[in-house]
């Protein structure tokens, strides 16, 4: 009896206290996760604060952990490519998900293409399809879904507490769309931003808002290019410049200068993936209402 008890209770602790071992390309994937998985989930995360993505390159520590990991949720990034052949080298066993693959894919927009006599812009065969799929709250919801049925389908005995939580994440961030539109909501003719870098397309579509980018797959403008640009914020009245904390250049705020706008930071990559969405939607909204109130 005691030794039917013994093992009744390893058998228990296997299915209450298990850890997946994942791998994330963001810090963005790893709150996802959390608020799917919770505490059954050891989560590492490539893309640290400071860390350039176009250049990245995996520690010799993340390295052990890819190695040991079994799940690899990808989300669409450029370096993911040429490293998803590595990781499968040195870990055989590994289960590779793409999240991106549930997202409806945009294009990059083209600040040269973009009308002065409306707000429309167009986006660009050539500058190829914008990775940043997870700025859009309807796309995480899809997202959130494929986590809940790839977990659910390897980990069985814990179907219902991934169900759960995938439903209580769900009606998170349909609360959360709900109270972005709320912010948005105030009425101007000009409904867009500037942004250093390009990484907020989704978020401008899904709440009907217009991005115009500076840099070009990652790319600082030319002058002609620049030219444009500052022509094009002048025109369209911009107040204020978006970019990412870790931007090592003076080029924004030599553009911002240029301008007379103000340089207001923005990381697309922040862990705290809600209330990061509500934090720029309140930026945007306060540089809507800053040129309401320098037109009156």
């Amino acid at each position: 009896m005691k030794k039917y008890i013994f093992f009744l209770f390893i058998i228990l602790c296997q299915i209450y206290s298990f850890s997946i071992s994942t791998i994330v390309s963001i810090a963005p994937e790893k709150f996802f996760l959390e608020r799917i998985a919770g505490d059954k989930v050891d989560i590492e995360v490539l893309i640290r604060p400071g860390v350039d993505a176009h250049s990245f390159s995996p520690t010799p520590n993340q390295l052990i952990k890819i190695s040991k990991a079994d799940i690899y949720f990808t989300i669409g990034l450029e370096f993911e490519k040429s490293l998803i052949g590595k990781i499968e080298k040195i870990n055989k066993k590994i289960e590779i998900v793409s999240l991106d693959k549930v997202c409806k894919k945009r294009m990059m927009e083209d600040p040269f293409e973009m009308h002065d006599d409306n707000n429309s812009h167009h986006k660009h065969d050539d500058y190829g399809y914008d990775p940043h799929v997870w700025t859009s709250p309807s796309n995480v919801i899809k997202m959130a879904s494929l986590i809940t049925e790839v977990l659910s389908q390897r980990y069985p005995e814990n179907k219902e507490y991934f169900y759960s939580r995938d439903l209580k994440f769900r009606n998170e961030l349909q609360k959360t769309i709900k109270e972005i539109k709320e912010i948005l909501s105030i009425k101007k003719e000009n409904r867009i931003f500037m942004i250093f870098h390009p990484s907020w397309g989704y978020f401008a579509d899904e709440f009907e808002l217009n991005q115009i980018p500076v840099e070009i797959e990652g790319k600082q403008p030319k002058i002609r290019e620049l030219r444009h640009i500052i022509d094009l914020a002048k025109k369209k009245k911009i107040n204020t410049l978006f970019v990412q904390p870790q931007y090592g250049s003076n080029a924004p705020k030599i553009i911002a200068d240029y301008i007379g706008a103000d340089l207001e930071e923005i990381y697309a990559l922040e862990y705290d993936y809600i209330n990061n969405l509500i934090s720029f939607a309140k930026k945007i909204r306060e540089s809507f209402e800053k040129d309401t109130k320098d037109n009156e």
